[in-house]
C-alpha cells in the first residue's frame, strides 16, 4: 500500500468552551446547546463553579473543568484574578470557540479568552444577575 491509498487523516475535532459562573445556571438553560454541539461532533467543555450538576452537564457528554471564582464580588482585583485563572484554564483546554455566559462569565471570560489569544467567541447576556438584585 503505497501512501496514495492511504486514508487521510482525520481533521482534529473542534473544540467548545462554555464559560459560566454557576453550574446550576447552565443546566437550567444551556444544556440543550451542550447536547447539539456533542451531537454535531464537538468536544465540548464546561468551565463553571461546580456545585450540584456535574452529572447533568456531564450527561450532554460534556466535560465540566471546575473554576471557583466569587459570583458576587465587584472587586477589580478579584475580577482581574479570575480572568488570570481562566485564562491558564483556556490555555490548557485550547478551545477553538470560548461562549461566555451571563454578565460576570463574559466580562471575566472574555479577558481570558483574549489573554489566552482565542479570538472566535460568543457572548450570552442573559441578564443582570447580582448587579440588577442589588437594584
Amino acid at each position: 500500500m503505497d501512501a496514495a491509498d492511504s486514508p487521510a487523516p482525520a481533521a482534529p475535532m473542534r473544540r467548545l468552551a462554555f464559560v459560566v459562573t454557576e453550574d446550576w445556571f447552565f443546566a437550567s438553560h444551556f444544556l440543550p446547546m451542550a447536547r447539539a454541539a456533542v451531537a454535531m461532533g464537538l468536544s465540548v467543555a464546561v468551565v463553571t463553579r461546580v456545585r450540584e450538576h456535574r452529572a447533568a452537564i456531564e450527561a450532554t457528554g460534556a466535560r465540566v473543568v471546575a473554576l471557583e471564582a466569587e459570583r458576587s464580588s465587584l472587586n477589580p482585583m478579584a475580577a482581574g484574578y479570575a480572568a488570570g485563572q481562566l485564562a491558564a484554564i483556556l490555555k490548557a483546554l485550547n478551545p477553538d470557540i470560548v461562549h461566555c455566559i451571563a454578565l460576570r462569565g463574559i466580562l471575566v471570560g472574555g479577558t481570558a479568552a483574549a489573554m489566552a489569544n482565542i479570538p472566535a467567541r460568543v457572548y450570552a447576556l442573559t441578564g443582570l444577575g447580582l448587579i440588577g438584585a442589588r437594584g
